[in-house]
């Protein structure tokens, strides 16, 4: 199980996340709406905790959908 050796933080910002991440910022938004990355909504900015976030990397990576015919 791979994890990400994160700063000393309870919670990171969207744009922190994407940065440490090497993604865009909405990847993260869409994964976060998706409900596959656990958020907090305060006021009109997303807080990710430090556990949700380990937890999303050491997911295991899905495998792209092969076309429907």
């Amino acid at each position: 199980m791979r994890k990400l050796q994160l700063p000393n933080r309870l919670a990171y910002s969207v744009e922190e996340a994407a940065q440490m991440l090497g993604v865009h910022v909405e990847t993260i938004r869409r994964e976060i709406r998706a409900g596959r990355l656990l958020a907090s909504r305060i006021n009109r900015k997303f807080l990710i905790p430090a556990d949700s976030l380990n937890d999303y990397i050491a997911a295991k990576p899905r495998k792209p959908e092969a076309p429907h015919e």
